[in-house]
């Protein structure tokens, strides 16, 4: 099909556009009567934004709904899903307190022992171990010692509801050697040998990059330390 082509200035233009079919003005392109009154009757009968899209030229009135360019809605629902996601992140954000608390409560293991007297010790390590993981994530020195003796092989008793991890014990001992005030004081020192020396070469490699991200940890997002009344509260255990 040939298309016809009409002048671009009034009165010819307006006769000419007038007499095209719909299917010759989308062919060509011509658009002129976008700005005549045929074109400014539809956009009349718009909604704002549709208005101000066409004034953008971003939205033709004389193009099907469904050829209109699509990046603005795939724009709006990329911000959308943006927004939400930032928005659930920060309903769900925890303080660095809150998130020791929860990372000491992910170690512990169940306490079901039928003799009443090993049940009430493995709770008691289990509420005496959360505390003092809290405490030693606020730069506690005395409470990082703590903590790294409740990774370590304990007598039996005192392990309840605590698991032994080497690593981490090792972790620990090297953060309490790298923060301890007193350079000359050799026991932090001894300490690493013992928790430490002993271990495969892979595990020692584990061990101080866990105490690189506890170091980092404490430097960039420490715990606060809590008030002298605050104890955990553990799953399972009546406060």
């Amino acid at each position: 099909m040939q298309t016809r082509i009409c002048p671009l200035t009034p009165p010819e233009s307006r006769v000419c556009n007038s007499s095209l079919t719909r299917v010759e003005r989308h062919a060509r392109g011509n658009y002129q009567d976008y700005i005549s009154g045929n074109a400014r009757r539809g956009l009349d009968g718009m909604s704002r934004r549709r208005r101000t899209e066409a004034s953008a030229g971003l939205f033709d009135p004389h193009r099907p709904p469904g050829d209109q360019p699509r990046w603005r809605h795939t724009a709006r629902a990329a911000f959308a899903a943006i927004t939400l996601i930032l928005t659930a992140s920060f309903a769900h954000a925890k303080t660095p307190n809150q998130r020791a608390d929860a990372e000491a409560k992910s170690f512990l293991t169940a306490c079901n022992f039928s003799i009443q007297t090993r049940q009430g010790l493995c709770e008691i390590n289990q509420s005496n171990f959360v505390e003092e993981y809290v405490y030693a994530k606020s730069g506690d020195i005395s409470a990082m010692g703590s903590t790294a003796a409740s990774f370590s092989p304990p007598p039996r008793d005192l392990s309840l509801g605590v698991p032994t991890l080497p690593i981490q014990a090792c972790a620990w001992r090297l953060l309490i050697a790298l923060r301890n005030p007193n350079h000359e004081d050799p026991l932090p020192r001894d300490m690493v040998a013992v928790a430490c020396s002993h271990l495969p070469i892979a595990d020692q490699t584990a061990a101080r990059r866990r105490a690189e991200v506890l170091e980092r940890e404490l430097v960039t997002a420490p715990a606060v330390t809590p008030p002298d009344d605050w104890g955990p509260s553990i799953p399972g255990q009546k406060p």
